[in-house]
Formats: structure tokens, sequence, C-alpha cells
């Protein structure tokens, strides 16, 4: 979708930057990097692409890097922009992954939380459904199995029409049945 979007509206400056975020995100960073560049040359970008997209990119590179700390300093500078309208919880979002990397399960939950508090911000985006799945892991991370499996149960109704193969329901579904073996309530 990303390399479609390139080609299709290919001198749309903010579509090219959220294909770049795409990119990203899925490990493709050399694309990600030479397109950043790229965007980095455009003289008006503006504010919202310039304090939250693009560090956003440069934090997903960095995460696909295995350096979450530096992903967290890329975000830095987009924290006065966190629940503003133009985020849709991007940068919350990518900030609670990384502090989930860095095994920092409440630092990770202060950020999913923001986003599912803000739903008037978050409200169709894919970051409220993916913030309810980082929440759950944050949970199981700080050892708080019944608000994890609690979260799961949210995510798994709100995506029970989805479609089965897709990537994070897989994942959410398989990571719920093996936290619930390990409820003492067994909680399927």
């Amino acid at each position: 979708m990303a390399e479609l979007s390139l080609r299709v509206t290919p001198n749309s400056v903010r579509h090219k930057a959220y294909a770049t975020l795409a990119l990203a995100r899925a490990g493709d960073i050399q694309r990600a990097q030479s397109l950043l560049n790229e965007l980095k040359q455009q003289p008006t970008s503006g504010t919202a692409l310039n304090e939250i997209v693009y560090p956003c990119i440069r934090a997903a590179v960095e995460l696909n890097r295995r350096n979450p700390a530096a992903a967290v300093e890329e975000l830095r500078r987009a924290m006065s922009y966190d629940i503003g309208s133009e985020t849709g919880g991007v940068t919350l979002y990518y900030r609670g992954l990384a502090y989930l990397e860095l095994k920092s399960g409440k630092e990770a939950a202060a950020q999913f939380e923001k986003i599912l508090d803000n739903l008037g911000i978050v409200t169709t985006d894919i970051y409220w459904p993916l913030a309810r799945l980082g929440l759950a892991r944050a949970f199981a991370q700080t050892g708080d199995i019944q608000k994890s499996l609690e979260q799961y149960r949210e995510l798994l109704a709100f995506w029970k029409n989805a479609d089965p193969d897709l990537h994070f329901l897989k994942e959410a579904n398989a990571e719920y049945k093996r936290l619930s073996a390990r409820s003492p309530s067994g909680a399927i």
C-alpha cells in the first residue's frame, strides 16, 4: 500500500511521509531512510510532518535497528504534540513500543493509556486498537495478568469481525491464550 501511495500521489509530501512511516515500521529501513532524506529537502513540510511524522519515522527505524532508547530520544521533540489532533496517537504509540522494547512496562502503559484516554483524538485511527494491544503487553510485562487479560478481551471483542489472518490479531489471540493458561482463574 505504501508503494501504491507513492506511485499514485508522487507529489504529495504528506502521502510520501506516511508511506515512509509504513515502510520504516515494516522494516524497509533503507527505503525509509532514502525517502526521509528526500522529504527533508521539501521547503514546506509544515509542523505536523516536521514535529510529529518525521520523528516517528526515525523512531520506527531505530526500533527496527533494535535501539529503543534512540527511538525514545527521537520522539522527545514530539512530546508537546502527543495529544494534538494532528497526531492521531502516533507519537504515543511509537514511544509506547520503545518502552516495551526497553522492558519498561509501566512507562509503556502510560503511553498507551494516554491514547485510550483521549478517544476524541484517536477515534477511528489504527492506533486505538494497537494501543489496547500495547497496553495488554505492558500490563503483562509489569506482572498484572488480570489487567492484561482484560485489555486482550477488549481488543479481541473489538476485532471479532476482523480478517482472521490479520497479523496483529493472530499475535493477540496467541498471547491471550498463553497468558490465560498462566492465570490462576484460567480466564478464557
